[in-house]
């Protein structure tokens, strides 16, 4: 299996699609419950989502007049690349006006064992392009393509993201099944 983490070189940007106020809500305002994979703390949000859309990174660089559709994958053919978006939202800001986030990123096989375990990342380090409440996305983007000889079945995705100046931590999770 190849797991690894790339540094996307590009800014965050603003998604018109999920206002923020005080928690997620949908493009026509309604307020969305917490689940696994998207949660808020104190006022802060993150959510984690695992996409097979190759051109994720062009949808998000579109700007904030197109809503990308993300489309979350549940179940994951081998041979094609999976990628696992770390988004966040209302993030404390310095008295420079930076945000400063931190996560732990764990990928687990469908027998328990870890593929990939890395701790205390930089998710993010400055200032948004948005206003604080848009949701922006983190650095790391975790790939993932199935091998030959990679266990079938579920492969779990935890996030911890912390917002290290607002002192919030939030524990995130996404999964899909491995074909």
């Amino acid at each position: 299996m190849n797991v690894k983490r790339f540094v996307a070189a590009m800014g965050c940007l603003l998604l018109t699609g999920l206002a923020w106020s005080q928690g997620w809500h949908d493009a026509e305002g309604r307020p969305m419950p917490d689940t696994p994979s998207r949660r808020a703390v104190s006022g802060f949000g993150g959510w984690v989502i695992t996409t097979a859309d190759p051109d994720w990174a062009k949808k998000w660089e579109a700007g904030p007049q197109s809503i990308p559709p993300f489309n979350e994958v549940k179940a994951l053919k081998r041979g094609v690349t999976a990628y696992t978006l770390i988004f966040f939202a209302n993030a404390k800001e310095t008295r420079q006006s930076a945000v400063k986030l931190a996560c732990d990123i764990k990928v687990t096989r469908p027998d328990g064992s870890e593929s990939f375990s890395e701790e205390n990342v930089e998710c993010f380090d400055g200032k948004l392009r948005g206003p604080r409440g848009a949701m922006s996305l983190a650095v790391p983007v975790i790939s993932f393509l199935g091998e030959p000889d990679d266990p079938a079945g579920v492969w779990w995705v935890d996030v911890v993201l912390r917002d290290t100046v607002g002192k919030v931590e939030l524990k995130l999770r996404s999964s899909f099944t491995l074909e």
